[in-house]
């Protein structure tokens, strides 16, 4: 469905535009294997800059500037955020981040979801940290962070 809906479009306007706004022009792209590709992949790797700004980074930063705690968002990637914390407050960040990333996005009538993953580990370099692609329990998180100290 998504990827007839994709090619329909492509085919019908020579452009996509995601739910931000942001659009992918085809006007002058020669409509091969490799154009379709780049549409199928565009609105998902679209969207997710802007939900990570607009849905985690932002209410992430108001949210750790009321609590007063020593945590630090220390950068924000395309696709990721990079914080610095201690122990004691990782898992209220991580559970707050992961509601707020919780943001679907409309394709014709189809709600989807980006997933959330994270990691920890003692330095930025996650030598002998910990990966999670499915979200952890907070028994499991507490317990890998504790790993870690």
């Amino acid at each position: 469905m998504y990827q007839r809906e994709i090619r329909k479009r492509i085919l019908a306007e020579r452009r996509l535009v995601n739910a931000w706004g942001r659009d992918l022009s085809f006007e002058w792209v020669r409509l091969d294997d490799d154009a379709y590709r780049r549409g199928y992949a565009f609105l998902p790797q679209s969207s997710i800059p802007p939900i990570l700004n607009q849905c985690g980074h932002v209410p992430l930063y108001h949210w750790l500037m009321a609590r007063g705690g020593q945590a630090k968002i220390v950068q924000n990637g395309h696709d990721s955020l990079l914080i610095s914390t201690p122990p004691a407050e990782a898992w209220a960040i991580a559970d707050f981040l992961h509601t707020a990333l919780a943001h679907s996005v409309d394709y014709w009538g189809v709600p989807l979801t980006i997933p959330v993953e994270m990691k920890v580990g003692r330095d930025w370099s996650f030598v002998g940290g910990h990966e999670w692609k499915r979200w952890p329990t907070r028994e499991e998180f507490e317990a890998t962070v504790q790993g870690l100290v």
